[in-house]
């Protein structure tokens, strides 16, 4: 495993992070304004936070559900698995446009690949395709369907409370959009930064049009938001993943449960499947011990749904696509 230099940031630069995830389309004269620095100091500090790694990108948050595509998952487990042999389901997943995730771990499983799948057909031909040309590396493997998914802030960065979540998934209804409203989700996947004038370059009309369509979307909740991504092992963080396997559970112990997670300032997301496991979730921490002291107050809280729970190490994740392209 490659070694990290860990970057230590001072408060300011923790400050403009946090804005930076809440809203990472928000202009840098209000983030300047919010965090009580000049607008050259505030841009000179992102440039600094980009150059040095810590910000990867800035995207936007899709409800791919709006777009008929549905998350869904697969964790492997290998045997015989050689270099050569790795590369080849490395390529075999960048290639393919619709597989949205793909991460390797250490623990229970060794990679998951995460699907934008239109049903659960599609999913299966994706399976059966992966599984006939590595099927002979396979141990085992866990399938679920994405129904809800949360997404929280990084609130590692600032001392506030407050949980502002983005959801996507559910039963949702969905609006009709042309090529341009396509191409400007892509565009705005890859730079939610990126400014009216230019995009409206990329897609050729004018800004006032890129303007009235992305506050279309956000109306229809196609865009849900904009947030930044951090590169948090720069700041000392690894991320863990935990499979929760629920017993007796009713609606008011899962809205508990989902509430108590949601506040965890570990926590970056949480998803619910129809699969093995009820509900997974992320969370960021320092050490084993931290990570460790998080599942024992967990199980004591709610012991009475808590059946059992995976837990596994997220090491890399070389595939993070927010939408088919």
């Amino acid at each position: 495993m490659k070694e990290i230099n860990q970057i230590k940031l001072d408060l300011r630069d923790r400050k403009i992070l946090a804005e930076l995830d809440f809203n990472a389309r928000e202009s840098v004269s209000k983030i300047a304004k919010k965090v009580r620095l000049s607008k050259e100091v505030t841009l000179y500090r992102i440039r600094k936070l980009e150059e040095s790694g810590i910000i990867r990108d800035y995207h936007a948050v899709i409800n791919n559900s709006k777009l008929g595509n549905y998350y869904s998952r697969v964790f492997v487990k290998f045997q015989n698995l050689d270099k050569t042999a790795e590369e080849k389901i490395r390529d075999y997943c960048l290639k393919n446009q619709k597989i949205g995730y793909y991460g390797r771990a250490d623990g229970t499983w060794d990679i998951g690949v995460g699907y934008w799948a239109e049903d659960l057909f599609e999913f299966e031909e994706f399976l059966d395709d992966f599984s006939y040309k590595f099927g002979k590396h396979i141990l085992e493997k866990d399938v679920a369907f994405g129904l809800h998914v949360f997404q929280l802030p990084y609130r590692f960065l600032s001392e506030q409370s407050f949980v502002k979540e983005f959801e996507t998934g559910g039963k949702t209804d969905q609006p009709k959009l042309d090529e341009i409203d396509k191409r400007l989700l892509v565009l705005l996947t890859k730079n939610a930064r990126e400014n009216l004038q230019e995009l409206g370059e990329k897609l050729k009309v004018s800004w006032k049009t890129v303007d009235y369509r992305i506050k279309n979307l956000e109306k229809n909740k196609v865009i849900v938001g904009y947030r930044t991504n951090i590169n948090y092992k720069k700041l000392g963080y690894s991320n863990t993943k935990v499979l929760l396997y629920l017993k007796d559970l009713t609606e008011k112990k899962e809205n508990e449960l989902l509430s108590y997670l949601k506040s965890l300032k570990n926590s970056i997301w949480i998803i619910k499947f129809i699969g093995k496991s009820d509900l997974e979730f992320e969370v960021l921490v320092k050490s084993r011990e931290e990570f460790f002291d998080i599942m024992t107050e967990l199980r004591e809280k709610f012991s009475s749904v808590i059946k059992s729970y995976d837990s596994f190490i997220i090491h890399e994740e070389p595939i993070s696509r927010f939408i088919p392209i």
